[in-house]
C-alpha cells in the first residue's frame, strides 16, 4: 500500500480504498513487474490488478478528483493497465522487427522476457490475474526457440503461444509503449 501512496503523492490525488481494498492492501504483497518510468495511473492499475482491485476516478464533494480503490467486480469502469495502440506496432516499437541470431534452450519465460525487455528498451508487464487463472507461472514455464535468424516479434510469439499466452503493444498515460502479456 505504501508504494501506491508514494505514486499518488506525485499526482496530488487522494487515494480512497474501500473497506475490502483496505483489508487486501494491508497484507504485505510482492510487486510482480518493474514499473519504474511508467505513468502513475498505469503503474497503480498494474499493481492493483493482480489483487483483484481497480482504480476508479471519482469526483469528491469538494469538486476535486479522488482515486477510489475497490474490488474489480464492484466497478463497471476502471483505470486500465495502459491502452491499446492506434498505430501499427512497428511504428510504436520498431525494434520488434529487428533481426538477430537467436537460440533459447529451456529457459524460464520470466527471465527470457526480462532480457527481451532490456533489448527492446520497453517494459514488459504480465497480466498476473489472467495467468494465475490459467495456471501459468512465468518463473516455472520453460521456453525454447531453435537456433536461427529471427526478429523480436516472432521470438515473442514463439515463447508465448505454446503457453497459450499472447502479447500486445500498449501505451501508458504518457504515451510510452510497453508490452502487455496475457492469456490468449
Amino acid at each position: 500500500a505504501r508504494i501506491l501512496v508514494r505514486i499518488s503523492d506525485r499526482l496530488d490525488l487522494k487515494l480512497v480504498p474501500d473497506a475490502t481494498a483496505r483489508r487486501i492492501l494491508g497484507e504485505d504483497l510482492p510487486i510482480g513487474d518493474e514499473l519504474l518510468g511508467m505513468s502513475c495511473g498505469t503503474a497503480m492499475a498494474a499493481l492493483l490488478r493482480p489483487l483483484g482491485l481497480v482504480l476508479v476516478p471519482r469526483a469528491a464533494r469538494s469538486g476535486e478528483v479522488a482515486l477510489q480503490i475497490t474490488v474489480a467486480r464492484n466497478a463497471s469502469e476502471s483505470w486500465p493497465v495502459g491502452w491499446p495502440v492506434v498505430r501499427k506496432p512497428r511504428d510504436v516499437i520498431p525494434q520488434l522487427f529487428e533481426f538477430l541470431n537467436v537460440e533459447i534452450d529451456d529457459q524460464p519465460l520470466d527471465q527470457v522476457s526480462e532480457v527481451l525487455a532490456g533489448r527492446l528498451e520497453v517494459p514488459m508487464l504480465y497480466d498476473h490475474q489472467s495467468l494465475a487463472r490459467d495456471g501459468v507461472d512465468p518463473a516455472e514455464r520453460l521456453v525454447f526457440v531453435a537456433r536461427g535468424r529471427s526478429y523480436y516479434k516472432r521470438i515473442l510469439d514463439k515463447i508465448l503461444v505454446p503457453s497459450k499466452l499472447k502479447f500486445e503493444v500498449r501505451v501508458d498515460g504518457l504515451q510510452q509503449p510497453f508490452i502487455w502479456i496475457s492469456s490468449a
